[in-house]
């Protein structure tokens, strides 16, 4: 096998770390290509820069504050997922993954230190396995087992197969696919704005609608269903957000969803469950419409004065005041605290997240009615003890309507507290 081909995506304030990581690399027989010349700012970036991240094996994504607030770095690790390229985050100081690249590397468990002398040396070791197993991997897809029809296939290799024909969906409806899961996701889905969505397979083989309490913690997440048909080579794919799924497994179980999975997980499934799991029954088009109606409905932004224009236009004007006042207050208190939290505003919320999870935020609820809501448990609700508490079983979160007041009730903190621990930790 030849020497793995490695691109070096990295700011160019980074260029002294960088500089010792190429040195040490090339030194263990690695392919490096990083740009020392200033190539990104000329016409020739397309050309070369995109070309070198095509052909490479391994995409290195250099975290920093510098790398952070850099627009090329994005460009190349959005270039680099699209792609398929394996992605190894190498972190040279404590900075964060920017918002819309923390799916693409969330749930690396290794970050390499390039003051430490043996950094290089493991990295390598990673670099050169991830290559081995890209190498496997095409060869797989060549054999014949691999072009064989999914009807034929054996149990074993039956979740490896669920999984093929999504892809082969999404792939016909001309949307891009990233391997890079994560814990529960089998891969991402990009929508039209560039943005990852999570893919869960459910291979179910003609068993029963299951549905986990976990996945509302994953933003955008979309859930496919799919079942053989024994005796036959049809096989029936079902998409779902998790909304939808939580609503499906509702109507048919009643108050607890999440019962429904412990009583039909072995049971066949029963041809009414069939027939109202129709209309979530995927083609190519049906994905295109599913892809844009989430990146549409979770657009988010990070500024106050973008979020507050667009309240206007469908709340009072004293209630829109009233709102940012208590996202204002929030804003502080995180940074009273030192919580390592984010607002991020959408049409519905203002959401302060750590990394791309919910930790607290404020909500609109009916009539221009405010909403506090926090992620803590049931039990963790009833013993704050604060009056007007609703508990949402689908968000796993606690809303509290809040008082006429402008100012946010000091009784509200131990919640928040209880939220922040139970996220971040």
């Amino acid at each position: 096998m030849a020497n793995p081909r490695v691109f070096i995506s990295y700011s160019r304030k980074d260029s002294e770390p960088v500089d010792y990581l190429v040195d040490k690399l090339v030194k263990l027989d690695l392919n490096v290509f990083v740009d020392t010349q200033g190539i990104r700012g000329g016409d020739d970036f397309s050309e070369i820069i995109l070309d070198q991240i095509d052909q490479s094996d391994v995409v290195i994504f250099v975290i920093s504050k510098n790398s952070y607030n850099s627009i090329w770095v994005e460009k190349e690790i959005k270039r680099a997922f699209a792609q398929r390229k394996r992605i190894i985050p190498l972190r040279i100081d404590n900075a964060p993954i920017s918002k819309p690249l923390t799916l693409l590397v969330e749930g690396i468990q290794q970050d390499f230190l390039v003051t430490t002398p043996e950094f290089a040396t493991k990295l390598a070791e990673v670099i050169k396995k991830e290559t081995e197993t890209i190498e496997d991997s095409r060869r797989n897809a060549l054999s014949p087992e691999a072009t064989g029809k999914f009807a034929n296939k054996t149990r074993r290799s039956a979740h490896s197969s669920y999984k093929s024909v999504v892809i082969q969906q999404l792939e016909a409806a001309g949307i891009d696919v990233t391997f890079s899961g994560t814990r529960n996701v089998h891969f991402y889905a990009v929508d039209p704005q560039g943005h990852p969505v999570p893919i869960i397979i459910h291979g179910n083989a003609d068993s029963g609608f299951t549905l986990f309490r976990e996945y509302a913690d994953i933003q955008n997440v979309v859930i496919v269903y799919v079942w053989g048909i024994p005796g036959r080579s049809e096989i029936l794919t079902h998409a779902m957000t998790y909304e939808e799924a939580y609503k499906f497994a509702r109507d048919l179980e009643g108050d607890d969803p999440f019962r429904y999975r412990q009583e039909v997980k072995k049971s066949r499934l029963q041809p009414e469950i069939k027939s109202h799991l129709k209309k979530y029954q995927m083609t190519p088009e049906k994905w295109r419409m599913k892809l844009e109606k989430i990146a549409t409905s979770s657009q988010e932004t990070s500024s106050e004065g973008e979020a507050q224009h667009n309240y206007f236009t469908s709340h009072r004007e004293d209630a829109v005041k009233r709102f940012m006042l208590h996202v204002n207050e929030l804003e502080r208190l995180a940074s009273k605290k030192q919580w390592s939290v984010k607002p991020k505003f959408n049409k519905h919320w203002c959401s302060f997240k750590h990394g791309h999870l919910n930790v607290f935020g404020i909500a609109w609820g009916k009539q221009d009615s405010i909403i506090l809501f926090v992620k803590i448990s049931p039990e963790e609700m009833r013993a704050a003890g604060i009056g007007g508490a609703e508990y949402k079983d689908v968000w796993n979160e606690a809303y509290y309507t809040l008082p006429a007041g402008i100012q946010l009730p000091d009784k509200y903190l131990p919640v928040l507290e209880m939220a922040y621990k139970n996220v971040v930790g």
